[in-house]
């Protein structure tokens, strides 16, 4: 009977062995492995007494064997639940008890004292396990855990009933009967062993697919989540650009308009007389002005992308008429590669163009110069834009009586992930830098990107 357990714990060990080394991520099967498999290599001492006369050998080291396999049980188990297990207690209670089976085994040979000194050490390890097993919350995994919990506490109860009862038997040599206790004890030890296997391989398969369902939870959380925060951005992005397609408006039709009717509320008499015909002349401008401004405004509005071309076309003809207007000359220099992609954020590209516009404005209405040098120079990731005039300047520590044109102007680079830059002097003229990058218009509604770091209107450094 013990060979045949020793054969059957045997096969459980290896059971064991195989699905930790396939299962190593879970908890806990690595001391479930270890424990099946000391107690394999105790059953296959047990046989050894009939041929050798070795207590140390043959009864001391299986049952230490056992000892440590029910320590693991109970580590197994704890490290499966996700705590860890408590040993200090327990060895500090078990270590007195296994000095006196040493001492009954060893020194004085009394089996009656031997069975009271084994069993508490296995009830104790073996019901620690059992408790751990019986704490699992987890849905999904109550059964598996309950079950091998249940097995263990009624195999402890081999041990009790064995602590209890067969010390109380009149004769002494009936205490190893092989026909009595004794097969019952391995027969519940290989039922034991079954059900246990039984149990691990549930726990492991209902594990599993607990962490299949979390995963999918999760990911479907995630999903959840990143949609509800796409449409969030979307929203914010939608209510940008409205706002910044209103401000454009307002600067350049309502600006256009507030124009046109200053210049009908003027007296002017006769129309044919040379105030008359210079209002007509302004009022032509600005009308063919509104013209462009609204048709730029369709265009990008109903093919939702600006191209580079246009731009360039639209600033440069803007760049023309205030300066033919003013009598400026115009230096004007495009520089660089022109990306190959159009612009796709059309409230950005329209907020640029009203930079550039009312640098070019600035420029020619108050800086009382006879030329404005215009650079845009399209380099790596970034666009540099310079207008300078070498008129009367101003005085940078004196700005707040020029107007709010200076303030939009670096309002609208912040907004694009650019900066603007001013720089004046009394006497010698004004520069204003634009620095953007050029991936905020590849994307449309894109937020601020990180500062550039070089201006492209300069020349490289070093």
């Amino acid at each position: 009977m013990a060979f045949v357990a020793g054969v059957i714990s045997a096969l459980q060990a290896l059971a064991f062995v195989v699905v930790w080394h396939f299962n190593r991520r879970t908890p806990g099967i690595g001391s479930w492995a270890l424990a099946a498999l000391l107690n394999g290599l105790a059953l296959a001492l047990l046989p050894a007494r009939s041929w050798i006369d070795s207590p140390l050998l043959t009864r001391v080291l299986p049952t230490t064997m056992n000892f440590t396999a029910a320590a693991l049980f109970y580590m197994g188990a704890a490290a499966f639940s996700g705590r860890f297990p408590r040993l200090r207690w327990p060895l500090i209670a078990t270590l007195p008890v296994y000095l006196g089976y040493l001492w009954v085994t060893l020194v004085r040979d009394e089996p009656r004292l031997r069975l009271l000194f084994t069993s508490p050490i296995f009830l104790l390890f073996i019901n620690l396990g059992a408790f751990e097993l019986f704490r699992e919350r987890r849905p999904g995994l109550r059964f598996s855990t309950r079950l091998i919990g249940t097995v263990a506490s009624l195999f402890s109860l081999l041990f009790l009933h064995r602590m209890i009862a067969l010390p109380l038997r009149s004769d002494v040599a009936g205490l190893l009967d092989p026909a009595g206790p004794q097969q019952a004890l391995f027969g519940v030890l290989i039922l034991f062993g079954l059900f246990w296997t039984f149990g691990l391989m549930m726990l492991i398969n209902q594990r599993q697919l607990l962490e299949i369902r979390q995963a999918s939870e999760e990911a479907l959380q995630a999903k959840e989540e990143t949609s509800a925060l796409e449409k969030e951005i979307l929203a914010e992005r939608a209510h940008r650009q409205r706002q910044m397609l209103v401000r454009d408006l307002h600067d350049g039709l309502g600006g256009i308009t507030a124009h046109l009717a200053l210049l009908t509320s003027r007296p002017t008499g006769n129309v044919a007389s040379p105030s008359g015909e210079g209002n007509l002349r302004d009022i032509q401008q600005l009308a063919q002005e509104g013209n462009r401004e609204l048709r730029l405004l369709m265009n990008t509005l109903e093919r939702g992308l600006t191209h580079w071309g246009d731009f360039l076309t639209e600033a440069r003809t803007h760049a023309e008429k205030v300066c033919t207007a003013h009598g400026v000359t115009l230096d004007w220099v495009v520089s660089g590669q022109l990306p190959s992609e159009p612009s796709q954020d059309v409230p950005a590209m329209l907020s640029l163009l009203r930079a550039v516009k009312e640098a070019l404005n600035n420029a020619a209405r108050h800086g009382k110069t006879s030329r404005i040098a215009c650079r845009l120079a399209f380099r790596s990731g970034t666009l540099g834009i310079s207008v300078r005039d070498r008129g009367q300047g101003f005085s940078m520590a004196d700005r707040t009586g020029r107007g709010r044109g200076l303030g939009n102007m670096s309002r609208r680079l912040e907004e694009l992930g650019g900066r603007a830059r001013i720089e004046s002097r009394l006497g010698l003229g004004t520069l204003i830098r634009f620095v953007v990058p050029l991936p905020v218009f590849l994307k449309a509604g894109g937020e601020i990107r990180s500062q550039p770091t070089h201006d492209p209107t300069l020349p490289p450094r070093g």
